[in-house]
């Protein structure tokens, strides 16, 4: 079950956004990190973990836990992402990652 492409690419770019920390560092103002990356990367992240409680199982057993474990994520993932985008300039960064999501 695919989030529209590498799942580590489209959360590295979401975490970038999202990393208080390492922005703060940059010497960005922590005004400028961004409340939906850091949702997608909680978003993301969930599904990450289902998929390393799932690691080791056959592939009969990971596809019925991915249907019901994952997929109700990644649908409301797919459903949040272009709400939110909708509410952003075409400029944003977070609009640019979730277009990137969106289009590979």
């Amino acid at each position: 079950m695919s989030l529209g492409l590498c799942d580590g690419y489209a959360r590295r770019k979401f975490f970038e956004l999202a990393d208080i920390a390492g922005n703060l560092r940059k010497g960005k103002p922590a005004h400028q990190i961004s409340q939906i990356a850091q949702g997608a990367v909680k978003r993301i992240d969930a599904i990450f973990d289902i998929e390393r409680e799932i690691s080791g199982l056959d592939s009969v057993a990971r596809l019925a836990a991915r249907q019901d474990l994952s997929r109700p994520l990644v649908d409301s993932l797919h459903g949040w992402l272009p709400a939110e985008r909708a509410k952003l300039s075409g400029h944003n960064e977070v609009a640019k990652a979730i277009n990137d999501l969106f289009e590979r």
